[in-house]
């Protein structure tokens, strides 16, 4: 049974507690918000929620289909209301949403391609579902990343078009229902300044009648998201039901399919070359599709992965999610309605408003109901929910520093996602196991580093769960994760080549040979802890894009997950620890991944050990003479460097290239001229990790800082020193030292 002392060690407490500060402004939460107003309060509330139940969710099948499942309740019950009066309201985010997700799970098509033929008897795409909830009578607000404009030329023309043509969806049927309020899209780029920024968090907030329900996660309502069995009536093969999602008796979630709507198969609107794009399965009356007849004409996606790793076609895209009823549920509105009415430039849908040159700034679809005199028309959050369950849940967020962001709410900031991580890190004893798209945090890898190596920890064990590739700039991205890895594993003893307390493994699918994408954003600690939303382990999501995650502390919960995660990699595999946990269950667990993954590809096991550290390489230094025109002769010391770089198990291997000329410039005798042999790109320079790809909206000095003061942990770039600067040194107050001037 969770206890008041158990949240008092795993959780986030405010800063004052933490950090002995006087004063009641609610940090490490950003100034002004919701979740801060609770410790000025007399006396203060706890800046968590008790009372909540909390249903974790593996896969994006099962996470899409739970929602439209939880949608088409809320639209039931809105017709169950009658009268002209509120019927509720559904708030959702995203980093990407696609108007034509197919998000159902009992169609005739099953999960299978759109035919024209095809009239469902429930319209379940992501469109389709806003369109009915609207008609339902519930007030629908959506807010989706908008990046500006210059960033087509990056290949981000399809995803702003997308976004455009839901806006122009939803406008147009407000317009036809005489409700002009009743849905609102804003195209939000009221991001941080750096060039690549974005608006990341993936939630969902559904309070229609009786229906009191938020999710939260790393699933976006978006293309290649939903790995879906081929025929879910076919036996023995996984087929959502919801109501069985804690029954460790039912078949457990699997990798299936793939997603019929990725790589080369997704739809198009209103491709007149296809005419089994021209339009969607749409539901007979009475739903009304007038709105959809003549919106823009997006153009077809690219394409997420790279399909020599992962597919053409049917790509299987990993991911986890948090179903959550409770109290969490007003906390995730209210963080909404504190992103809703961020503070920027105000636009419409229109010539000037859509052409969308510059960042800070929000393009409502709708500009008299989004905004008044006074600016951004307030939204309120609706009441308490009534307790549900025993879970204790926290939010996290990152939200990001902007310099048209210097006074009012948020003016500091909150970087709570960080701040929790390091802080379950310091704490964690036995097992530290993760799943992330990318693990770039040199920070995050040298705390951890320290944590095994401290001699109070001799139990602790870490398993790190990733891609096997990147997703784009392969050669940038797998470098930073390198850099990362080694700090991970800097000084560790090894044995048999592997480090005795970590484990790095890749997704992979051997039947296939090919990868299995793994997106997920969750982080578990010992038996406790349970951190799942859209925050990466990066510098990107720790500082600059605005991030959600959900943290819950529940045994049950955090065994339940585990148990359906450890079935989806290893389903032929027994689950090795008893409930409740004893001993030293983390060695336990940890030799237990290490002895079931083998050296090959097997059948029946979905993780192979990830690569990073078998590079190899040779430098060979000879003396080479040049005669100039006039006849002088210069020697030169050349030194040719020949990596091997790793692979992954494609049919032929795929090389996975990770590294740069400058990684081996001292090992290969700096100051030489270097030729480099063996490395795609070998002449181009290591990008500015610190700007397109890892981008900060805080000075980037804080890593090589220390303060000096009493309490500061001391060594200057490991996540735990980051946190005290920004946490610690500035008292309390409204000042922030590494704000970017």
């Amino acid at each position: 049974m969770t206890t008041r002392a158990d949240a008092q060690k795993w959780f986030l407490q405010w800063s004052s507690t933490t950090y002995g500060f006087s004063g009641t402004d609610g940090r490490p939460w950003g100034d002004d918000t919701f979740m801060a107003l609770r410790q000025a309060k007399n006396p203060p509330s706890d800046p968590w929620d008790e009372g909540c139940t909390v249903v974790p969710l593996i896969g994006g099948y099962e996470t899409l289909c739970m929602i439209a499942e939880t949608l088409e309740q809320a639209i039931t019950a809105a017709n169950n209301i009658t009268g002209s009066g509120d019927k509720g309201h559904v708030y959702i985010t995203d980093w990407r949403l696609n108007p034509l997700r197919d998000m159902s799970f009992d169609n005739t098509w099953k999960t299978s391609k759109w035919n024209d033929t095809y009239i469902p008897a429930k319209d379940q795409t992501a469109v389709g579902l806003i369109l009915k909830l609207m008609q339902a009578g519930v007030n629908v607000r959506v807010l989706v990343w908008l990046p500006v404009f210059t960033m087509r030329a990056k290949g981000m023309g399809p995803h702003i078009d997308e976004h455009f043509y839901l806006a122009e969806i939803v406008a147009a049927e407000a317009q036809r229902l005489g409700a002009p309020g009743r849905g609102i899209v804003g195209l939000d780029s009221r991001v941080a300044d750096p060039f690549t920024a974005t608006h990341h968090q993936k939630m969902c907030v559904i309070r229609v009648g009786t229906v009191e329900v938020a999710f939260v996660g790393g699933v976006d309502w978006a293309f290649t998201r939903r790995d879906a069995p081929a025929d879910p009536d076919a036996t023995g093969v996984y087929k959502y039901d919801g109501s069985k999602l804690s029954d460790l008796t039912q078949p457990a979630p699997q990798f299936l399919d793939g997603d019929w709507q990725s790589g080369t198969d997704m739809p198009v609107p209103f491709d007149p070359a296809t005419p089994a794009y021209h339009r969607w399965p749409q539901q007979s009356a009475p739903v009304h599709y007038e709105a959809a007849e003549d919106p823009s004409r997006p153009g077809k996606s690219a394409s997420d992965l790279p399909d020599n790793v992962y597919g053409a076609t049917k790509q299987i895209w990993h991911d986890q999610h948090f179903k959550l009823t409770g109290p969490i549920v007003r906390t995730i509105e209210e963080q909404f309605v504190e992103r809703w009415m961020d503070a920027g430039n105000l636009h419409e849908l229109g010539p000037y408003g859509s052409r969308h040159w510059f960042g800070d700034q929000v393009i409502f679809s709708q500009k008299d109901q989004a905004y008044g005199a006074n600016g951004i028309v307030e939204l309120t959050p609706g009441p308490m929910p009534n307790p549900t369950g025993s879970s204790y849940v926290q939010m996290w967020r990152t939200i990001p520093l902007r310099k048209h962001r210097k006074t009012g709410r948020l003016s500091r900031g909150e970087f709570t996602i960080m701040a929790g991580i390091e802080n379950a890190v310091r704490k964690a004893e036995q097992m530290i196991w993760l799943f992330d798209q990318y693990f770039f945090s040199r920070p995050l890898a040298r705390l951890i580093n320290a944590q095994l190596k401290d001699q109070s920890r001799p139990n602790l064990h870490v398993v790190v769960i990733l891609p096997p590739f990147a997703d784009d700039n392969p050669l940038d991205l797998i470098h930073l994760r390198k850099l990362a890895l080694n700090d991970l594993v800097a000084g560790l003893q090894t044995g048999s080549q592997l480090y005795d307390r970590v484990a790095v493994y890749n997704t992979w699918h051997p039947d296939r040979k090919q990868g299995i994408y793994v997106h997920a954003k969750a982080k578990m600690f010992d038996d406790k802890l349970v951190a799942i939303g859209s925050g990466n382990l990066n510098r990107r999501s720790f500082t600059c894009d605005t991030e959600l995650d959900c943290v819950v502390l529940d045994a049950a919960v955090l065994d339940l997950h585990q148990q359906w995660l450890w079935k989806c990699l290893f389903p032929a595999t027994v689950w090795p620890l008893s409930t409740p946990r004893t001993g030293n269950w983390g060695k336990t667990l940890f030799d237990k991944f290490r002895s079931t993954v083998p050296n090959t590809p097997t059948h029946g096991v979905f993780l192979i050990k990830d690569p990073w550290d078998t590079e190899t390489f040779t430098s060979q230094t000879r003396q080479v003479q040049h005669e100039n025109a006039k006849g002088v002769v210069r020697t030169e010391t050349v030194t040719t460097i020949t990596l091997t770089p790793p692979t992954v198990p494609t049919q032929p291997p795929t090389a996975r290239e990770q590294s740069y000329r400058d990684d081996y410039r001292t090992a290969a005798n700096a100051g030489t001229r270097l030729e480099l042999v063996g490395q795609k790109g070998k002449e181009t320079p290591i990008v500015d990790m610190n700007g397109l790809i890892e981008p900060s909206s805080v000075d980037l000095a804080i890593e090589t800082t220390t303060s000096g003061t009493a309490g500061d942990p001391g060594p200057p770039g490991r996540l735990d020193e980051i946190v005290y600067l920004i946490e610690g040194v500035a008292g309390g107050d409204k000042s922030f030292p590494f704000r970017k001037r």
